[in-house]
């Protein structure tokens, strides 16, 4: 007893009065599961006063004991369930449908921002606690290498079964992931990437995007020539980028701690993960490409150098935007001028020869996304350019130029910029590095195309390589200077990610994986059936149905065809869980040439020509 006075004679009672009071409260949310009523005000009728006041006092009560007993451990406390409380109420907010209930689509973003808020206040009153339980941690080069291997399997695990599940409940269609599925099969058939379901007609798929990348990952397709492979490719190449964070993180001689903080912070970025929402895409490719090739810069690397940069333009016909963007930077920045000369010279002339190439031989490169840039009905490349240079003022104004109906670029920019924001402005007066942000600007923001500036799509991954490029420069400065500072900006960038995390990207995997738990055996009949149809056979499908015929060489996508159009085709593949999906077919149903072979009831139906 005597004890026990002695430690309330050295306590702050008042700061263990209010941490009591923030823990009981936040612990009884917790156990009440308001977290799970956020939207539901009639939930506070359902909680009787009486036990309302028996909660708070008991976990008061409890926790000012512990506050008595150890200081350090009520404040770590404190943050812990504020954090977790917060996570809860994020993740749960992804099932809200903000635009009808709040009339606010982007309400997701902006209740995350605010919980994000609250974490950071919570983090900054107990960071020198943590930060001396972190300082007693002695993590050697094993630890080191066990922990960075383990997080890029835990993020190529994450987004593999985000593809395994989106596959399994055929939740993913022929954009962006049937094209691929076929084009890799093709692929590894005739060692050429022709689809029939991009434009619905033979076509290589580098008439539409220039990629040779996609050769690079054509040994891993050999592995098991499955649909998921393509996903798994997908997920390897985002979990890749992990080395060359370390690589750039020991050029610049930072701790093991400070490399594995920015790890965690590229894992849990949303950007990263969120992007492979819609499935395979060749931008997947961009993260990995353009950190090598800033890596081999910083480390003086010719013939990497060139290599990861040939690489990156490789991805698609726009990749050297990001090439010239970090040409650009070295001249200004004074780095390493003779490399960003050859950069600006090898960069223009790629996209001016592939931009070449494809109006004589493709389709052309879609400048189309950037219409809102054209200053005529035939708009052109060359037109968007004019207006970049004579009316800038334009162009800052299409910042709030938003499509209908469409995420907003405000909630764009929140998602993005928020983990990172205060590593971004601590650059001071180093001007040059905001060069980097141009493919950002150019690409998420300027443009009305609504894909381009929702995380959830892959635009954001090549401007979000440059970010992370900025954010190592940026910790490299301020390490010297303020390390306290430092560790405090990744922390909070890691919390703010954390939360992100868990309302834009985590509620996606629970989503489908409850999805094809609840109807498995469907959806493995649904498989049984379309693997009735002989691999030889041409098919006319529906869009959630293509990913699974992609072993056909000849398969076309009903709901991108004009409805007077018949395809001639072997086979008919129709979607039944979807009236709309039906009636595609009707037309060609009316000429009586087909006769039904298979059905499962609001499921699926397959027809055979007569």
């Amino acid at each position: 007893m005597e004890y026990i006075l002695k430690r309330i004679r050295k306590l702050n009672i008042i700061e263990g009065l209010i941490l009591s009071f923030i823990c009981g409260w936040v612990f009884t949310s917790l156990v009440c599961k308001s977290a799970d009523n956020i939207s539901n005000l009639e939930f506070v009728t359902t909680i009787s006063i009486s036990k309302l006041a028996s909660y708070m006092i008991a976990f008061i009560v409890a926790s000012f004991a512990l506050y008595i007993l150890e200081q350090s451990a009520l404040r770590l406390l404190m943050f812990l369930s504020v954090f977790l409380y917060s996570a809860l109420c994020c993740y749960n907010s992804a099932s809200i449908e903000w635009g009808s209930r709040y009339n606010n689509y982007d309400g997701k973003v902006y209740f995350t921002a605010i919980m994000c808020l609250l974490s950071v206040l919570a983090f900054i009153y107990v960071r020198d606690d943590i930060f001396f339980i972190v300082s007693k941690l002695n993590i050697g080069r094993k630890s080191f290498i066990a922990i960075s291997v383990s997080a890029g399997i835990l993020l190529f695990a994450f987004i593999s079964l985000l593809g395994i599940y989106r596959y399994y409940s055929f939740s993913n269609s022929t954009f962006d992931f049937g094209i691929f599925t076929q084009m890799y099969e093709h692929m590894a058939k005739y060692f050429t990437p022709i689809t029939t379901l991009e434009r619905n007609y033979s076509l290589s798929h580098f008439a539409v995007h220039f990629s040779p990348v996609y050769y690079i990952a054509l040994p891993v397709y050999y592995l098991f020539r499955h649909p998921v492979n393509v996903d798994l490719i997908e997920a390897l190449m985002l979990a890749l980028p992990v080395f060359p964070i370390i690589l750039l993180s020991k050029h610049f001689n930072f701790s093991r701690k400070l490399t594995l903080g920015i790890i965690l912070l590229y894992i849990v970025y949303p950007v990263t993960s969120c992007g492979a929402e819609y499935d395979m895409h060749e931008n997947c490719f961009l993260i990995f490409m353009i950190l090598m090739t800033l890596y081999a810069i910083e480390s003086n690397r010719h013939l990497m150098f060139a290599i990861f940069m040939f690489l990156t333009m490789s991805v698609k016909e726009d990749a050297p935007i990001y090439i010239l963007t970090i040409g650009l930077f070295m001249l200004l920045s004074n780095k390493a001028k003779i490399r960003g000369i050859i950069m600006l010279i090898t960069g223009g002339s790629y996209f001016i020869i592939v931009t070449a190439i494809m109006e004589a031989h493709g389709l052309g490169i879609m400048d189309n996304r950037f219409k809102n840039l054209y200053y005529d009905a035939d708009g052109s490349l060359l037109q968007i350019v004019r207006t970049l240079i004579t009316n800038p003022v334009y162009v800052i104004s299409q910042f709030i130029n938003e499509s209908p109906n469409s995420s907003t670029k405000i909630s764009f920019m929140i998602c993005v910029f928020l983990p990172l924001i205060l590593i971004l402005i601590s650059c001071g007066r180093k001007f040059s590095r905001y060069v980097l942000l141009v493919p950002l600007v150019l690409i998420n923001l300027i443009p009305t195309y609504p894909y381009m500036h929702n995380i959830c799509y892959q635009y954001g991954f090549g401007p979000m390589a440059l970010l992370f490029y900025i954010v190592i420069l940026n910790i490299n400065d301020l390490k010297e200077i303020d390390y306290r500072k430092t560790k405090s900006q990744i922390s909070i960038g890691i919390i703010c990610g954390i939360l992100l995390f868990s309302s834009h990207v985590f509620p996606y995997l629970t989503k489908y994986y409850n999805k094809y738990e609840a109807d498995k055996a469907s959806y493995h009949q649904m498989e049984s059936v379309l693997n009735s149809i002989p691999e030889d056979a041409s098919v006319s499908a529906s869009g959630f149905l293509t990913p699974h015929l992609s072993s056909h060489t000849t398969v076309y996508d009903q709901s991108h065809t004009e409805l007077d159009v018949i395809r001639d085709t072997d086979y008919l593949a129709i979607d039944l869980r979807s009236k709309p999906e039906q009636d595609k077919f009707k037309s060609l149903l009316d000429t009586d040439k087909y006769v039904l072979v298979k059905k499962i009831d609001k499921k699926i139906a397959i027809y055979k020509k007569k």
